[in-house]
C-alpha cells in the first residue's frame, strides 16, 4: 500500500461504488454510506424482480406451470380414494383432477401410502398435497394447512348385524365390553376410541380401510369405525348380507357431530393452498361437482355447498 493510501485508510476507509474505489474520510457522515449501499441494493432488487426470479420463488405454482408434476399422496379408503383398473379415483382425487385441469397442470403423480404415513410423508416432501378424505382436526391444523372443506360427514360403523345392530353409536359400542373395534392407524377414530379407554385386544389397529373390512368379514373384529360415506359404500358392496352399516339418524347431529375435511398442504405452501381455495369457491356445489361426488355415494348433505362450511 502506498504511503498516501495508508494515511487515508488510517483516517477513514474504502468503498467500492460503480467499480471505482472511493476513499471515505473519517468525517464522512454514516448516513451518506447507508444511502450509497441502499441505492446499490435497490438496483439489485429491481434487476431480480425484472428477471421474474422473485415471482417464481414466491408464486408457489410456477413449477407446475413449467410442466412439473403435482405429486398427490393418498391412502385407500373407499369412496374417498381408491384405485379402479389402475386409475386413482374417489371423492378427493377427482376434486384434485378438476383443480389441475382448471389451472392447466398437465401431470399428476399419484403416490399411494398408508393412512398413518400420509402426514409425515407430506411433511418430508415426498408429495405436494394429500387427497385422502382426511378430517381437519385441531391437532392436524397445528402442523398443516387444509383447503376449505370438500366434505362434511358423520361417523359410522361397519359390522355384523348381530353385533352393531343393537348399538347407538361409538360410546355405546365402547361400553360393550365384548366388542372388538377395528380402526385405521393414525385416524381420528383411533384417537377417539383410545380416549374412551379401548386398548389391547379390544382395539384392532389396521393399516387401511380394506384390511379393516377384511377383519370384520373374517370375524377378527366386530366393527370397523370409519366415516358414514365409507361404511355405507362398503356395506352396499359386501357379498355378505350380515355385514351392515350403522350411521346416525337424520337430525341426530347433537349426539353424533359432523366432521369437516379436505385437501391437505404443508404450512409453507400457502400459495398453492390459496389457489386451491379460489378454485373451490366456484367448484363446490356446481353441477360438475355434484355429479362427480354423487357417483361415490355422496349426497348434498355430505358437502353442504350452500352452507359452505367453516371458513379458514
Amino acid at each position: 500500500m502506498r504511503n498516501s493510501d495508508s494515511r487515508e485508510a488510517a483516517r477513514g476507509g474504502r468503498a467500492c461504488v460503480g467499480g471505482r474505489t472511493r476513499i471515505l474520510d473519517a468525517d464522512t457522515p454514516v448516513g451518506s454510506i447507508d444511502r450509497t449501499v441502499l441505492a446499490v441494493l435497490v438496483l439489485a432488487l429491481l434487476a431480480w424482480f425484472s428477471t421474474g426470479a422473485w415471482i417464481e420463488r414466491h408464486d408457489g405454482l410456477a413449477g407446475f406451470r413449467r410442466g412439473e408434476p403435482l405429486r398427490v399422496g393418498y391412502a385407500i379408503e373407499e369412496p374417498f380414494a381408491f384405485v379402479v383398473d389402475g386409475r386413482v379415483t374417489g371423492e378427493s382425487p377427482e376434486v384434485v383432477r378438476a383443480f389441475a385441469a382448471a389451472l392447466g397442470i398437465e401431470r399428476i403423480d399419484w403416490v399411494q401410502t398408508t393412512f398413518g404415513s400420509l402426514l409425515p410423508e407430506l411433511e418430508s416432501g415426498r408429495f405436494d398435497i394429500v387427497a385422502a378424505g382426511m378430517f381437519a382436526t385441531p391437532e392436524r391444523r397445528e402442523r398443516f394447512e387444509f383447503s376449505q372443506p370438500t366434505f362434511r360427514v358423520t361417523r359410522g360403523l361397519l359390522g355384523r348385524r348381530d353385533k352393531i345392530g343393537r348399538v347407538a353409536g361409538y360410546e355405546e359400542l365402547a361400553r360393550a365390553t365384548t366388542c372388538r373395534v377395528a380402526v385405521v392407524r393414525g385416524s381420528y377414530e383411533e384417537s377417539m376410541f383410545r380416549s374412551m379407554g379401548l386398548s389391547g385386544e379390544r382395539l384392532v389397529i389396521v393399516p387401511d380401510a380394506l384390511t379393516g373390512r377384511a377383519c370384520v368379514e373374517n370375524g377378527l373384529a366386530d366393527a370397523l369405525a370409519l366415516s358414514a360415506p365409507s361404511v355405507r359404500w362398503m356395506a352396499a358392496r359386501s357379498g355378505d348380507a350380515s355385514i351392515v352399516a350403522w350411521v346416525p339418524e337424520v337430525g341426530a347431529e347433537a349426539e353424533h357431530p359432523e366432521f369437516e375435511g379436505g385437501i391437505v398442504f404443508r404450512l409453507e405452501d400457502d400459495a398453492l393452498r390459496a389457489a386451491f381455495d379460489r378454485f373451490l369457491d366456484g367448484y363446490l356445489g356446481s353441477k360438475a361437482h355434484v355429479q362427480t361426488v354423487a357417483a361415490f355415494g355422496f349426497a348434498p348433505g355430505d358437502f353442504d355447498a350452500k352452507g359452505r362450511f367453516t371458513k379458514r
